[in-house]
């Protein structure tokens, strides 16, 4: 293909784009009036622009070409007949598309007749020397290295070729909004009018493989892939596209560029309300933390005075385990004491018949009462002996008994005992019982103002066998007088036996009841063992969960002064944050709705734009042939619209 048909071909396709796009503006565009304003039927003139850039394959300017579409209601259009319509724009040249009608053009001005619209619509292009709102950069590698679009055309390999497009627009006015305390905020930072960009490749599927972009959007249609970049760079964004290439040979790139709101990622507004919640939320932790520290504060104050005298306690519990100690080993020896006595009795019983009856064998005869008299003085003696042994055995259990009362006392009037009533009122009861029991015991062995006890009644009865002996002895030197005691004595003497056997039996049930007694001091000595065990730690333990407690109340404050406190302006900052995303989405949007003209965005405030970009495109070039003479035929407004771009570059 030589030079002259490529270029007829690309004046082409640029042509077909046009018409595209126009058609394009017809369904999708609802632009507005521009212009003059005082005259009420110029008020309903609708105007759009569309900006054709051609593109150099690396992205820069060429030629900038605006095609405007002025159109009207009809009957407006018949009532503003004789009037004129003025558009803004700052052209290097201007062309009627739709009629021979010239305008007047003034600096910045266009002022067409009414006359100049056809069928209410007037059509004309303007030639432009402006700075577009971005700028486009395309870079091209092969095989890794960076390559000049011109080198690439018939080549294989690998390719890449890398999109950057900027946005230009940036605004230098301070946004405005309220933070998290209603107070006014300033905020100087950049921001621009978005535009939404579409890049748009058709690309041989006999020449081009292995698509690969992260980016991209691919379509099949036959042997073309459709390739597809869509973003709103803020303010730039770039894009990347690989493939395997050979013969290369590159359609020219289209991208289209209208100006957009950002759509939002997030709900802003609840996001804005959340954070706000957030935020109270952590001033009143805050605030309650304040009332937690106090309120760690009296613990600490409190478990630091338990500190102080929980070593006063841990000494009281160790007395009292002493106390019982010296309890359950002095029961030993009151145990084998009442056990004596209980044996002694036993004999003392069984032995109370036979006195019984010497003394009645006695009293009934008077043969061989001589020997009688000396057998009954032998048989007291041995009464005697064993009263004696009984009265010994209840003497040592009076004096261990008192040793004991004297112990039980003191317990008693310890205030460390009387302090478990309070920290131990079970422990206290049971100890209470031991002890009243203890001095209960004392009443029946030494006796009361009542009752003559245990050791008071042997005395006495000891004494009376002492006293019997005494008189058997003098009753073998008087008869007289011994028949005289013996008469007595034996309408008492049958009286003992059942006195013994009582007494006897009543032994047998203290000492049982001794050997439960005994029992349960083991028991009370083993509880105050593990009491004294799991409370000799506590001073230790106490002071540890001091320590731990103050480790806390501090952690609890650097919580409060620094984590709280930190977390909260961090989430004030993300409300003000939001808040300005707010301000910034509203301005953004403002901007991107307020921006209707390419060439005169002040003036023609009632217009509407979009760009349409073109590259040149790669090929491979062929020998050139005769150019083919075309047949003219007659233009319609579409054809010449095609024209126009042929005529241009010609």
């Amino acid at each position: 293909m030589n030079m002259t048909k490529m270029k007829k071909c690309f004046l082409k396709t640029r042509a077909i784009t046009a018409v595209l796009m126009l058609l394009f503006v017809f369904i999708s565009t609802a632009a507005f009036t521009s212009g003059d304003t005082e005259k009420p039927a110029l008020n309903n003139v609708n105007k759009n622009e569309t900006v054709y850039v051609s593109l150099e394959n690396n992205g820069e300017v060429s030629k900038i070409e605006i095609v405007n579409w002025l159109f009207i209601p009809r009957q407006a259009s018949i009532e503003a007949m004789d009037e004129k319509f003025t558009d803004y724009g700052k052209y290097k040249s201007v062309k009627n598309l739709t009629g021979q009608e010239k305008p007047q053009i003034k600096n910045d001005s266009v002022t067409w007749p009414m006359t100049a619209f056809e069928a209410a619509n007037l059509f004309y292009s303007g030639i432009a020397d402006k700075k577009l709102p971005f700028e486009i950069a395309i870079k091209y590698y092969l095989d890794g290295k960076e390559a000049e679009p011109g080198d690439l055309a018939g080549k294989s390999g690998d390719l890449k070729i890398h999109f950057r497009v900027e946005n230009k627009t940036a605004q230098e006015e301070p946004i405005k909004y309220s933070g998290y305390y209603d107070e006014e905020v300033v905020k100087n930072e950049d921001y621009y009018i978005p535009f939404a960009v579409q890049i748009s490749l058709e690309l041989d599927l006999e020449k081009f493989s292995d698509f690969r972009s992260d980016k991209a959007s691919l379509v099949i249609t036959g042997k073309t892939a459709n390739i597809s970049f869509s973003s709103i760079p803020y303010p730039d964004e770039e894009f990347e596209l690989e493939m395997y290439g050979e013969n290369i040979e590159i359609n020219p790139i289209n991208i289209i560029i209208l100006p957009r709101e950002i759509p939002a990622l997030t709900d802003l507004e609840e996001s804005e309300e959340g954070l706000k919640e957030l935020a109270d939320g952590l001033e009143e932790m805050g605030d309650g933390s304040v009332d937690l520290l106090e309120g760690m504060d009296e613990v600490i104050d409190g478990v630091g005075e338990f500190k102080e005298n929980s070593q006063e306690l841990t000494d009281a519990i160790s007395k009292i385990n002493h106390g019982a100690y010296t309890l359950n080993s002095e029961s030993s020896g009151i145990t084998k004491g009442m056990n004596g006595i209980k044996n002694g009795l036993g004999e003392l019983n069984s032995q109370s018949g036979q006195i019984s009856s010497a003394i009645s064998q006695i009293n009934s005869g008077a043969s061989g009462l001589s020997g009688g008299l000396q057998q009954s003085a032998a048989g007291m003696g041995e009464l005697e002996n064993a009263s004696a042994g009984i009265l010994g055995g209840l003497q040592l259990l009076q004096s261990t008994n008192n040793g004991l009362c004297q112990a039980a006392q003191a317990l008693l009037s310890d205030p460390d005992f009387q302090a478990l009533k309070t920290s131990d009122p079970t422990l206290y009861k049971e100890l209470l019982a031991v002890l009243e029991g203890v001095l209960g015991e004392n009443a029946i062995i030494s006796g009361t103002s009542s009752n003559p006890g245990l050791v008071n009644g042997m005395t006495g009865l000891n004494s009376g066998i002492s006293d019997m002996k005494n008189g058997l002895d003098a009753l073998a030197d008087n008869f007289l007088a011994f028949s005289q005691g013996v008469s007595e004595m034996t309408s008492e003497i049958d009286k003992l036996p059942d006195g013994i056997s009582q007494l006897y039996e009543g032994q047998k049930k203290l000492y049982s009841g001794w050997r439960e007694y005994a029992d349960g001091i083991s028991e009370l000595y083993n509880g105050t063992q593990k009491l004294y065990d799991g409370t000799k730690n506590m001073p230790k333990d106490i002071s540890k969960l001091y320590e731990g407690l103050t480790d806390f109340r501090e952690g609890l404050a650097e919580l409060k002064n620094e984590g709280i406190t930190e977390i909260k302006e961090e989430v004030i900052k993300n409300y003000d944050d939001v808040k300005f995303g707010i301000a910034l989405t509203d301005r953004t949007k403002q901007l991107a709705e307020n921006y209707r003209s390419f060439m005169n965005n002040q003036k023609n405030i009632y217009s509407s734009v979009q760009f349409v970009l073109q590259t040149k495109g790669i090929k491979v070039e062929e020998a050139e042939t005769e150019p083919v003479i075309e047949e003219k035929v007659e233009s319609n407004f579409w054809q010449k619209l095609i024209n126009l771009f042929r005529k241009k570059e010609e």
